[in-house]
C-alpha cells in the first residue's frame, strides 16, 4: 500500500531497507558461525549404510552377491580448550569475518541514508518544479485572455495571439515533463526504501543531523578493516605454517 511519508519516518525504517537487511544476514550468518567454531564441545555423529548386488556364475551355478551393510552409529567429541592451533585460528578467523560483517552493515547503513538523504530532496524538488510550471502555465493564459481582449479592440495582431497559444503549448508540456520526473524520483525512493511511497512531506532537513552517520563511513569503512584482517590472516598463517614444522615430543 502507497504510504504519505516523510524523511525521518523513512529513516525510522532503515532496518527493512532490502540491501540493510541482506547485510543483517550477513551479520547473523557469520555470528552462527562463529558460535559453532568456538563451542567448547564440537560433536559428530556418524554412520554409514552400503548395499551391494550382482550375480556370480560358476559352473552353471548362478550365486547372488546382494549384501547390505550398516555401520554402527558412532560419536566423536572435541573439547575446544587449547587457544592455539588450526582449530583455535578458524575460530580468530571467524571472529574477524563477524567484524568486518558488522563494519559492513554500518556502513551499508550509512550509505543507504545519504541515498536516502538524496532521493527524499530529488522527491520535493520534482514537487516545486510541478507548481513553477502550473505557475508559469497559468501566467500564460491569463497572457492569452489579455492578448484576446487586445486584439478584439483592434491593440493586438493574430501574431501576438499564436506567439501566446505556443507558449501555453510549451507549458503544457513542461507540466507533464515535471509531474513524470516526480513519478520517477517516487520510483526511485520506492526502490531505494523496499516501501510504495506515494508522496513526501515536507520537512526541514539539515545536513548536520547525518554528521555522525558520515564521519562513521569514513572511519569505520569495511575496506579498511578487511586490509587489516588480511594482514593479521597472513601473520597467523605464517605462524600456523612455523608451527607445523616444529617437532613434537
Amino acid at each position: 500500500m502507497a504510504q504519505d511519508l516523510g524523511f525521518f519516518q523513512l529513516l525510522d525504517k532503515l532496518d527493512n531497507f532490502p540491501s540493510v537487511r541482506l547485510a543483517q544476514m550477513a551479520v547473523s550468518s557469520s555470528q552462527s558461525q562463529l558460535n559453532i567454531l568456538s563451542s567448547p564441545v564440537k560433536a559428530e555423529l556418524t554412520t554409514a549404510y552400503t548395499k551391494t548386488w550382482g550375480q556370480l556364475n560358476l559352473n552353471n551355478k548362478t550365486t547372488s552377491l546382494d549384501s547390505e551393510n550398516i555401520s554402527p552409529i558412532s560419536l566423536t567429541a572435541n573439547l575446544n580448550v587449547i587457544p592455539y592451533g588450526p582449530v583455535y585460528d578458524q575460530i580468530v578467523e571467524a571472529g574477524w569475518n563477524l567484524e568486518l560483517a558488522k563494519s559492513r552493515l554500518k556502513e551499508q547503513k550509512n550509505a543507504e541514508i545519504i541515498k536516502l538523504f538524496k532521493s527524499v530532496n530529488n522527491v520535493i524538488t520534482a514537487q516545486k518544479q510541478i507548481t513553477l510550471a502550473e505557475a508559469r502555465l497559468e501566467q500564460s493564459q491569463l497572457q492569452l485572455q489579455k492578448v484576446r481582449a487586445l486584439l478584439a479592440g483592434g491593440a493586438a495582431n493574430q501574431a501576438g495571439l499564436e506567439q501566446i497559444q505556443i507558449k501555453i503549448s510549451q507549458s503544457q508540456n513542461a507540466v507533464i515533463s515535471q509531474k513524470q520526473n516526480y513519478q520517477q524520483a517516487l520510483r526511485n525512493l520506492s526502490l531505494i526504501s523496499g516501501q510504495e511511497v506515494s508522496n513526501i512531506k515536507a520537512e526541514a532537513i539539515e545536513l548536520s543531523e547525518l554528521n555522525y552517520q558520515i564521519e562513521q563511513a569514513i572511519e569505520k569503512r569495511s575496506d579498511l578493516i578487511s586490509a587489516r584482517q588480511k594482514l593479521l590472516r597472513a601473520r597467523m598463517q605464517a605462524e600456523g605454517s612455523l608451527r607445523d614444522k616444529l617437532p613434537y615430543g
